[in-house]
């Protein structure tokens, strides 16, 4: 999974930190003063880049609308979002600026660069990347990212068919972090199990009903 980070120069250590942030949550990020080799032209691989992107992350300062370069990129992405083609986050560096141009509709999040979270970050993402978020709780080592993957995928596997959510339940169900998390096992398992169980195989319904009257007591 690719994200590109679109960002002032002069903003490139908040974007440093973005980028670390999502290392934790095994997304590559590209940036483009770190990854464009100078003998490149930089504006056919910023294209490129922004074309084969899975997310679009623009940092908006009172420095990325003073660049061009960087209205422009919004630009290009702002095309590929509204044809549902990536995940875009927007978000406020300087807690102020709000984006402007092609993406002037689209709210900022107002964060702290220094202590963001992948939980800022996620939403979004696994909201157009469904089956990324579920890779990523399948293989949740704590409970405390098991909650936070779920959390964010919540939403989007409300929307699933009852196969597609026993098919789901299958594939978390031998994951012990995920089903004995207190959020997941409160809050959003005992919900799915019941939208569900009728299409689950026998052992799965039982592993999961067992578990679930376990903790409900």
């Amino acid at each position: 999974m690719d994200a590109f980070i679109s960002y002032s120069f002069k903003d490139r250590q908040e974007a440093d930190q973005i980028n670390k942030c999502l290392r934790t949550i095994n997304i590559n990020g590209f940036m483009a003063h770190e990854h464009i080799q100078t003998s490149r032209k930089w504006a056919d691989e910023i294209m490129k880049a922004i074309s084969q992107t899975h997310i679009f992350i623009s940092l908006w300062s009172k420095n990325y609308i003073e660049s061009s370069w960087c209205l422009q990129e919004s630009g290009i992405a702002a095309h590929r979002y509204f044809n549902d083609e990536i995940a875009l986050i927007s978000l406020s560096i300087d807690r102020e600026t709000m984006p402007k141009g092609a993406l002037s509709s689209y709210q900022a999040k107002k964060i702290n660069c220094s202590d963001i979270s992948p939980q800022e970050l996620l939403p979004e993402i696994i909201s157009k990347h469904t089956d990324y978020g579920i890779a990523l709780l399948i293989g949740a080592s704590n409970f405390k990212s098991a909650e936070l993957y779920l959390e964010a995928l919540y939403p989007a596997l409300l929307k699933f068919s009852s196969k597609e959510l026993a098919g789901f339940l299958n594939g978390i169900s031998e994951n012990d972090q995920v089903i004995q998390a207190d959020k997941c096992i409160h809050e959003f398992i005992p919900r799915l199990f019941e939208k569900c169980k009728e299409a689950l195989d026998e052992s799965t319904k039982k592993r999961l009903a067992d578990v679930i009257q376990q903790y409900s007591r």
